[in-house]
């Protein structure tokens, strides 16, 4: 019973988080980027230099987190590299929303500097095969709209599940994904290299699928999707839907991940 109510509060996080996604589409008439650069004086890059603005960021007005998008943009205005103390206080806000009732971890943080710590996300946007192949909704610098997914919103992941890393690295919401200071951990490809890309704090790691049941404490689980639930994880559409995929559908998990890849492919039951 407790596992079931706790699969079900997950959902209905998620559930939030995809009706606030669909009221960003409704207002600006598009999905938010996976990450953007608004206030950056150079052009977009990766790096440890330009810490971006997430997706879950960009979000917070939807989840009733205003006053806390204020303090973000606010410390983006005055420093868009994301190093600054404004920054770090905005970091360390746990956002409820952004988390799985399964996962108790909450915290992020550096072996080497304690003090420095950071709220966790178990929500990670889908960035089709690749972070830079821009096929599929959430990636950096692409702003894509429902006409611009032709397999289907229904049939198209925007995000799933994962679990926090054992030491926070790569599950914070806030930042974008290059950033080195908070380790931003919103955005995964459903590939099999990068589900078997070298994981941050682990040695050699036996090879895993792009979604498997993953181990808690183990660093080599945080590449790929995956849940605390048994049997398999909850996934966001981008028609705003919310289903629980069983492992069997790693297979398929690829195809669902392009918004227009062209492939037969429905959600498996």
């Amino acid at each position: 019973m407790r596992a079931a109510a706790a699969r079900a509060e997950c959902q209905s996080r998620m559930r939030q988080v995809g009706l606030a996604v669909q009221n960003h589409h409704a207002t600006h008439r598009q999905y938010p980027a996976g990450v953007s650069y608004p206030l950056s004086k150079s052009d977009y890059q990766i790096t440890a230099q330009h810490a971006g603005i997430s997706w879950l960021t960009a979000l917070l007005p939807g989840v009733e987190q205003d006053a806390v998008w204020r303090q973000a943009w606010t410390a983006h205005t005055e420093q868009p590299s994301g190093n600054s103390l404004a920054h770090d206080a905005v970091a360390r806000t746990a956002v409820k929303v952004f988390r799985c009732p399964t996962d108790a971890r909450t915290v992020g943080v550096f072996d080497f500097e304690p003090t420095n710590t950071w709220a966790l996300n178990n929500f990670i946007g889908a960035s089709g095969t690749g972070l830079h192949a821009d096929d599929g909704i959430l990636h950096a610098n692409l702003n894509v709209n429902a006409s611009g997914v032709t397999d289907g919103t229904s049939n198209t992941l925007l995000f799933g599940e994962r679990p926090s890393n054992p030491n926070g690295y790569r599950s914070g919401w806030y930042s974008g994904w290059g950033t080195l200071r908070y380790f931003g951990g919103q955005l995964m490809p459903v590939s099999e290299s990068w589900a078997n890309a070298p994981a941050l704090g682990a040695g050699a790691c036996q090879p895993v699928s792009v979604f498997e049941a993953g181990k808690y404490d183990s660093p080599c689980h945080q590449n790929h999707f995956w849940s605390l639930h048994s049997g398999g994880a909850n996934f966001a559409f981008a028609d705003g839907g919310v289903r629980f995929l069983r492992y069997s559908a790693a297979d398929v998990l690829s195809a669902l991940a392009t918004k227009a890849g062209g492939e037969t492919v429905a959600v498996p039951d």
